[in-house]
């Protein structure tokens, strides 16, 4: 009987090969059958790149959004540019931080994309003008804490 809970109680143990496994698994499941080249260029363009929108230069991601939360006064759907103040992988941050932004007078929306980012948007405006105006403050509001590469422009590839 000894010696049946030893074979059994060894025979469980997780070794590197299991976990290798299971991380494969998990890496292919994330790309949702996108191929490596792919995935990749979706990877790169969530990334702040520096563009020129109109003769400004901003910094902008162009990804696939969908509109999380608003609040009631806030705008419900999002234009064409989109101010973001962050960029969080927990809802529960991303509620933290339009708390705070709406404590200093702003109507935050957070937007979802599809590696299940959070973006926390100061403002959704319909023009790069009104855009670049709304970067320039939210830069130069030292109420607000900001993180390289924020803030920047999202322009939703859906849209």
């Amino acid at each position: 009987m000894v010696m049946v809970a030893i074979l059994f109680a060894t025979s469980c143990k997780t070794n590197e090969n299991n976990y290798r496994a299971a991380y494969e698994v998990a890496k292919e499941r994330s790309k949702d059958g996108v191929d490596d080249e792919t995935y990749a260029r979706i990877q790169s363009e969530a990334m702040p790149q520096k563009t020129v929108v109109n003769g400004d230069s901003m910094r902008v991601i162009n990804v696939a959004v969908a509109v999380v939360r608003s609040d009631d006064n806030a705008t419900k759907t999002m234009n064409k540019y989109n101010v973001v103040a962050a960029k969080f992988r927990q809802l529960f941050n991303a509620k933290a931080m339009t708390g705070r932004l709406v404590e200093k007078g702003y109507n935050p929306i957070i937007l979802k994309d599809a590696e299940q980012w959070f973006y926390v948007v100061v403002a959704s405006v319909e023009t790069s003008d009104e855009a670049s105006v709304i970067l320039n403050k939210i830069a130069e509001d030292k109420s607000i804490v900001l993180r390289e590469p924020y803030p920047c422009v999202l322009i939703p590839s859906n849209k």
